[in-house]
Parts: C-alpha cells; structure tokens; sequence
C-alpha cells in the first residue's frame, strides 16, 4: 500500500500543477515592482488641463492689473513737484557724467571703464527684474502649450526633489503622465515615496485650479489579481480560478490586417560629371603645417608675432573651400531639380512614393507595373535631368524592380506565417485576397507594433562609407528626446560630409556612388538570434552564408578599424568598428532594447518581403460566432460534462464517482499543457476536448465492464487488477488509431482544423494517463479502505467476493 499512496501523491502534485497553470488559483502576493512604479498617472477632475489653468491665470492677470491702475493727478501743484524732481534728478547724472569723463581722460589708458559697465549692466538688471506681488511670490508667467505647461511641471518636480525622467512629463485632456528615473537598487519603499511626494506637489501647485488629483491604479494586471483574491494567508493568495488558456477568432475576436502588394522600381541617378568635378576638387592638407614647423629658425620675438597673427587668423571665420562651395551648391541645385521633377511627374499620373535629393543626383522610387513600364519611366526621368543639367553626364547606378509575379503573393503569406509565428502568437489566418491583397488576422490582443512589424521590408545591409567623403561620428541624444522605451540608446549616429563639415541625412550617405553594401540580409542564415551586449542593450547575432561569408572575411580583414554601419530600411542604426577578420558569425548592435532585438530578429529569419506592402485596413474585428453563441456553446459543453458525471456515478457507483474525479483532473491536464504550450483555444477545439472526455469515459467503461465480469469468480481486489490489466489493450489500440488521425489533421490541416488536431491530441493523451493510472491508484485505495466493505457500492459484486481473498502473483508491494 505504501507504493499506492506515493501514486496518489504523484496524482495530487500533477492535479495542482495542471489546475495552476490552466486556472491559476494559487499565487504569491508580490511587491511593486519597479518597472511598474516607472510611470504614474495623475488624473484631475477637468475636461481640458491646459485652458483651465490658461483661464485662471488670464482672470488673476487682470485683476491684479486693475488693482495697479494709476491714480489721475489730484492738482497740478503735485504734477509741477514732479516735474522740479525730474530735473534735479537729470542734474545729478549730468554731473555724475561730467566726472565720469574727467575720471577716464586722467587715467591716460585705452582700458574700457569697468566701472561703467557695471553701473550699466546694473541699470539693466535692474530695469528688467519683475515686479513682485506685495506677498513678496513672482507672477506665474502665463502658458500657451502643453509643451510649456510640462516644462514647468517638471521643474516643479525637480525643485521638490522628485527622481522624474528629463522630459518624462506628459500632460493629456485631463491627466499627466509622470515618468520616474530610480536607479536600479531603489528600495520598494523608497519609491513610493517619490510617488507621493509627485502627488504632494501638484496638488500644492494645481489643486486650486484643477481640483484635486487621484492617482491611477499601477497596473491593470495588479488591479485584477487584487480582485480576483478571495483569501490570502500571509504571502500565500488563494484567487479566483479563471482559464488561462488563449481563444481563438471565434471565440474572442481580434485584428485584422489587409495588406496590398505594391510593384515599384527604384532608380538612383547620378551625374558623373559632378562627381569627378568635386573629386578633383578634394583639398590637399598638411603641407603648410608642415613647412612651418620645419622652418622653425625664427628668433623668439619672430615666433611670438607669428603665432598672434596666427591667432588672429583663427578669430576671423574661415572661407570654404572651393570643394565645400561645389558640395553644397551641387546639393541646393538637386534638391531643387527634386521638387520640379516630383510636379513633372505628378503631371506624368506617376505615382511617386519617395524622390530623395544627394549630393550628386537623387533616389526614385516609383510604382511600375511590369519591366516595359519601368524602362520607359527610366528613359523618361533620364531625358528630364539631362535638359535640367545640360552640361552632366546622367547616369543610372541602380535599377531595382519589385514586380508582382504569379508566386509573388503566395511567397508574401509564406512570409507573414513565419513572422507571425516568430511574435509567438498561435492560430492566426492568413490568407491571399486576389493576386495583390493578403489578410492576417490574429486573435487576441496583438502588439503595439504589429502592424509596423508585418508591413516592414525588412531590408538590411552593412555598408562601408568613403572616409574621404563621410565622417561617422556618434552623438548624444538629449534627454528630452529619448525614447522611454528604449532609455538605454544615449547615442545616435551622425554623418559628417567630409567636405563641407556639415551634417548630411543617412540617405545621402547611402545612396552616394562612393558608398559600398558589403552584405545584404538575404545573405544571412535564418538562424539569427536576440542575446543581451556588453553596455546593457540588447544585439542580435547573425550568420551569413557560406558565400557571403568568403567576401565578407576578406572585406573586414582590409578594413580592421573602419566603421561599418548598419542600415535598417535606410536608417543608420549603428556603425560599429571592425576589430578584426569578421567570418561567417558577427553581431549587429544599436542600443536596441529586448522587444525590438526580437523584432529585428524575426524579420532576419522570416526574410525580406519581395515586393513592398501597403496596410489597406487595420480594424479590431468581434467573435466570428458571436458572444450568444459562444455563451451558448460553452453552456452546451458544461451541460454535456454534467449528463457524463451524473451517467457515470448512477450506473457505476463507487467506481463511476472515483471516474469523475479522473475526469476533473483529467480537465485540468489538457487546460494546463494547452496554456504551457500558448495552443489558442477555438470552437472546434473545444469539440476535440469534449470528444476526449468521451474517449476517457469510453475507457472507464471497458475497465468497469471488465471488473463486473471479473467480480462473478475473483475478489473485489482482484477483480480491479485483472480489469485494468484485460482491458489495456483495447484502450490502447482505440487511443493509438485516433493519435494517428490527430496527428495526420495536425500535419496537414490549417486553422481551425489544426487547432482541433491539437487538443485532440492532448485530450487524447491525458484521456489514457487519467483513465489507467489514476482511475487504478484511486480505486485500488478506495478498495482497500473500509469503503471497500460495502457490495452495494460496487454494481455487480457479491457480498461474498467483497470478503473474499485470494493470493496476489507475483511479489507483494512493500
């Protein structure tokens, strides 16, 4: 008997496993953390923040102006007292100028009169201070923005000693958003503190104005597990048991994407001409410096003198050069052809989706429909620059078609099934409208950024710039504009023409004929994973293949210490140093955070998109069936598991009880390998789980078939072993055929089908470990008990055999 209650053990620790990852009716209750105490939200009992407190202030602007209004003159005896006073004070400084003058003509220097300045710089100060209210408080300067009015929220905050982030205050129709900065090893206690003392001040500054504000519950998920509680002992909370599992379209609703391909042709057109004018024009450096310091035979007194004449030299502002002169007029005159040719185009019924001005031409990108029609549009663009620029030589260095061929569509879905599977959400449909369109619905709640994950090209490239033409330098991103989501990206990639010493956009630099792409991301392994970096940021890590991988090592080792940056749809995220040879394996880094790592990383190994997609509509859509009929399903379900317990218990008694609770448990199993695995949980799915209670019920009822048969010549105890033991190989045959039909409908099968396959195979599954293992373990003990007394709970014992006994085979259990 001690190896059944180890089993009866085993079934509990499985039957609360499978109940707390299906139901979740257990839990510890947990501090705050401090992602959640990162943002608060103060709400004030008005309809719009920013023109109450505009108004308030307006009012007590023109009551105090009233307040201050001049008297008119009593009598003209006061005006003429004025007047004299007046004069005798203009005296006075005529006099204090006239010994000023003779002060500065007896000092015999050409030194400024300090003096002066300062009495003046007084003056102004003093004319400039605001006038005090008569409490002795500065007038509250008046708002015209919500930017303004966060400006000053945040230097209240600041002056109170509140950590908030620079540029963390986000004021709304009748909220603000406070954004906290606690270090990493904040106690708990500490910065709760910081939220009241946030509260504290903006009821001190704006209570009077806006009422009193209440602050918003930290998150919803803690507001819910709050509710949900029903009895908590110490840490331990006993809540509310509800399913866990994820539903499906059906069931619960969700998004719908549609997407249309877009067929476009990029074109980058270049006059050589202007390129080879500003190559020759590049400036030749370091020769002066260097005879300068060669010729360092001067006299001490000479080299004084040259080095003031030197630092005169570099007060005065430096002329551009003729190359800068050339650099920037070449691009002021192709920004400008740009605009006039994106109107001749508009007049061509082209439809134009980006005309990118360079340095030395421009980047076209336009709608062609097939390979005629973008030769013809090339033909046409070239004809048109070369009247714009008579002198130049256009050129085309790039010709790009995305044309939508008859698999094109076919091989988007494939896509967007891998991207999708990528963001771990399970049962989407996706499917092809026509020869253009795709629709991708996803059930549930979706990400923020859905819609830019699906729709993005996906295009990467590591590139190498000319150093004689781009400079990369890194700057720091001021604190007001960083992103909150991504705080630990402090710096961002600049590009410096190396010309002119001007800041030129990242499209200029790449599209440059100087620029190089070493290696594109249709180069790269779908083996691209997200794994966290050396400054707390997050890289993805890559490996390209076996051909790209020869070039790209012997690129690297020709370019140890060189930038090489990291373009993503033509934005320059990063631009890492080459430290050494570079093989097969690198990393692309970019201060990116985890979600967006795994976002980069999903695209990567999804592949890029062949033809660019447009998003048509992008709604969220109800349950397929509706609630009535889900209400109702659900209930039907509920009702049918009900009619099994009651059948169960009144045809087989003790048996039939000890069955129903196999079959709770066995409930539980299959909700809670359903939530471990993320499986969506459709209509059709719940009719494989409900056919699985049936097969469970089916194999209890061969097993107690079995025992009645048995019981006629065999003990009670006997009876239950040799049931379980002739009736395993019937249930295992009936179980294996149907595992072979699920998986054969998991395979194959798509949507719901597949979704049915999958809690088939899981009921299935648990049908056979419930039906066996537990039903035998609990009925073995039931027998054994003093339950085991009584015939009338067995249906088809005699009194007899319930006292009979007969001996065991085998080895007894210890």
């Amino acid at each position: 008997m001690k190896a059944q209650y180890r089993n009866l053990l085993w079934i509990l620790a499985i039957a609360l496993l499978a109940f707390q990852l299906g139901f979740k009716p257990l839990g510890v209750a947990r501090d705050y953390t401090l992602s959640e105490l990162g943002t608060a939200t103060y709400v004030f009992p008005t309809q719009d923040i920013v023109s109450t407190i505009q108004e308030a202030r307006a009012e007590a602007s023109d009551e105090e102006a009233e307040a201050e209004e001049p008297d008119e003159p009593a009598t003209d005896e006061a005006s003429d007292d004025t007047a004299d006073e007046e004069a005798a004070v203009d005296e006075d400084e005529a006099d204090t100028a006239d010994a000023d003058e003779e002060a500065t003509s007896d000092s015999g220097t050409d030194e400024p009169a300090t003096d002066d300045d300062e009495t003046t710089g007084d003056e102004e100060a003093t004319d400039e201070t605001p006038e005090l209210e008569e409490n002795g408080e500065e007038e509250p300067e008046q708002i015209i923005s919500d930017v303004e009015l966060e400006g000053e929220i945040w230097d209240a905050l600041d002056e109170a000693g509140v950590w908030v982030l620079n540029g963390g205050v986000e004021v709304g129709a009748s909220q603000m958003d406070v954004t906290f900065a606690f270090p990493v090893d904040t106690p708990q206690e500490e910065a709760l503190e910081q939220r009241r003392m946030a509260r504290e001040v903006l009821e001190r500054e704006y209570a009077d104005v806006l009422g009193a504000p209440t602050e918003e519950a930290i998150s919803e998920e803690e507001a819910a597990i709050r509710e949900s509680v029903v009895f908590q002992l110490w840490k331990l909370q006993v809540r509310q048991p509800t399913a866990q599992v994820q539903l499906g379209l059906d069931l619960q609703g969700g998004t719908r994407l549609v997407m249309e391909a877009v067929p476009i042709t990029r074109y980058v057109f270049v006059d050589q001409a202007q390129v080879l004018n500003i190559e020759a024009l590049e400036p030749e450096e370091s020769e002066e410096p260097e005879a300068a310091e060669t010729e360092n035979t001067e006299d001490a007194d000479d080299a004084a003198e040259t080095e003031a004449e030197e630092e005169e030299a570099a007060d005065e502002p430096e002329e551009p050069s003729e190359a800068a002169q050339e650099v920037t007029a070449s691009r002021a005159r192709w920004a400008a052809i740009a605009e006039d040719l994106g109107l001749y185009l508009m007049d061509q019924d082209v439809s134009v989706r980006t005309l990118t001005p360079t340095t030395t031409g421009l980047v076209l990108e336009a709608k062609t429909v097939d390979q005629e029609e973008a030769d013809a549009l090339r033909d046409d663009v070239r004809g048109y620059l070369a009247q714009q620029v008579p002198a130049g030589e256009i050129r085309v260095t790039e010709q790009e078609s995305f044309f939508i061929k008859s698999d094109t569509i076919e091989r988007v879905r494939e896509i967007m099934q891998r991207r999708v599977d990528g963001f771990g959400l399970t049962e989407p449909i996706i499917q092809t409208q026509g020869d253009r369109r795709i629709i991708v619905e996803i059930p549930g709640t979706t990400p923020e950024n859905i819609e830019d994950v699906l729709d993005e090209p996906a295009d990467l490239k590591l590139m190498w710039f000319d150093p004689g033409r781009f400079e990369i330098e890194y700057e720091e991103i001021p604190p007001q504009e960083r992103d909150p989501r991504r705080p630990e990206k402090s710096e961002r990639v600049v590009i410096i023409d190396a010309t002119t010493q001007e800041r030129v956009d990242d499209e200029i630099a790449i599209n440059d004929p100087s620029s190089r792409i070493v290696v594109k991301g249709s180069q790269m392994r779908d083996t691209s994973s997200a794994t966290p970096g050396a400054a707390g940021d997050w890289e993805v890590s890559f490996e390209l293949k076996p051909d790209a991988a020869a070039d790209f090592r012997e690129f690297t080792a020709r370019h140890i210490q060189d930038p090489m940056p990291i373009v993503l749809n033509n934005v320059i995220e990063s631009a890492p140093v080459i430290q050494s040879t570079i093989g097969a394996h690198g990393r692309i880094t970019g201060g990116f955070s985890l979600e967006e790592a795994n976002n980069l990383k999903t695209l990567l190994n999804a592949g890029a998109l062949p033809v660019p997609l447009e998003v048509v509509e992008n709604r969220e859509v109800s349950p397929t069936l509706g609630q009535h009929n889900v209400d109702r399903s659900v209930i039907a379900a509920l009702i049918g598991l009900l009619a099994v317990f009651i059948y169960m218990l009144a045809v087989y008694r003790l048996p039939g009880l000890v069955a129903n609770v196999a079959l709770t448990i066995y409930s539980g199993i299959v909700l809670g390998v359903l939530v471990m695995f993320g499986a969506t949980l459709t209509l059709t799915g719940i009719a494989g789980l409900i056919l699985g209670i049936g097969m469970a019920v089916d194999a209890n009822i061969l097993i107690f078939e079995r025992m009645k048969e048995e019981l006629r010549s065999k003990s009670l105890g006997m009876a239950v072993r040799v049931g379980f033991e002739r009736a395993w190989t019937a249930i295992l045959d009936s179980n294996v055929t149907t595992l072979l039909a699920g998986f054969t409908l998991w395979m194959f099968g798509t949507g719901g089908i597949k979704g049915f396959a999958t809690t088939l195979i899981v009921s299935v599954l648990a049908s056979m470990f419930s039906a066996v293992f537990v039903s035998r373990v609990l009925l073995e003990i039931v027998v054994a008990s003093p339950l085991g007394k009584y015939s009338s709970l067995y249906l088809g014992a005699r009194p007899e055999s319930i006292m009979k006994e007969e001996p065991r085979r085998g080895r007894s259990a210890q």
